[in-house]
């Protein structure tokens, strides 16, 4: 399976997610208790900082999917629409928190990225999410989280939406970013054999 890039860099710089018999959390990617060397070298390259987690912001952040993104089929499969997952969703915060959203009413916009996310995730009082990469960023910057899909990879650093109200401030990222930085692969080292090796153990 293929993934995104990672945040920043030219092409031989882009990170390709290698799994077997799934692109999600249900995949085998031989990356269990993984060593620090390459979230290490990849937090260098992309100059990427874990921020710690934080108890601070105004609103709730609800990051949409894209419409071709690879996991939209199962919340189609769950919830019929991305209108109705959103509604099901704001509902259930509802129950725990009257937060605003960002723009201060029942829906959030959907956004691609960028300054507007930047800005947006800097007021966060927490993300709730399916399964966006939105939600990486929102775990390493230390806002409290919550993973909707069972089959985030976000899933071990993600909290109840119970907890909205009070984030647990102890979740520990560092061995799941290790694993993370296992799961995902250069052009070079897919050329080089190295993805292959690294993986060839779960096959």
């Amino acid at each position: 399976s293929i993934n995104i890039k990672t945040r920043e860099g030219n092409w031989t710089e882009w990170h390709w997610r290698l799994g077997w018999w799934h692109l999600l959390a249900p995949g085998k990617f031989n990356n269990e208790n993984s060593p620090s060397d390459r979230w290490e070298r990849i937090k260098q390259q992309q100059r990427l900082e874990v921020l710690p987690w934080r108890k601070q912001g105004t609103h709730i952040l609800i990051p949409l999917q894209k419409n071709n993104d690879s996991v939209v089929q199962t919340m189609m499969d769950r919830y019929g629409s991305m209108r109705n997952w959103l509604n099901t969703t704001i509902a259930e915060i509802r129950k725990y928190s009257n937060r605003p959203s960002p723009d201060g009413t029942k829906f959030t916009r959907n956004i691609e990225g960028g300054p507007g996310l930047l800005t947006e995730l800097a007021d966060a009082w927490a993300v709730v999410g399916y399964n966006t990469s939105t939600l990486f960023e929102s775990i390493t910057d230390g806002i409290p989280t919550v993973s909707l899909d069972p089959d985030a990879l976000t899933g071990p650093c993600s909290m109840p939406l119970q907890l909205l109200e009070n984030p647990p401030m102890d979740i520990d990222r560092t061995q799941w970013l290790y694993d993370m930085a296992y799961i995902s692969w250069t052009m070079d080292e897919l050329q080089q054999g190295v993805a292959w090796e690294h993986l060839k153990g779960k096959y």
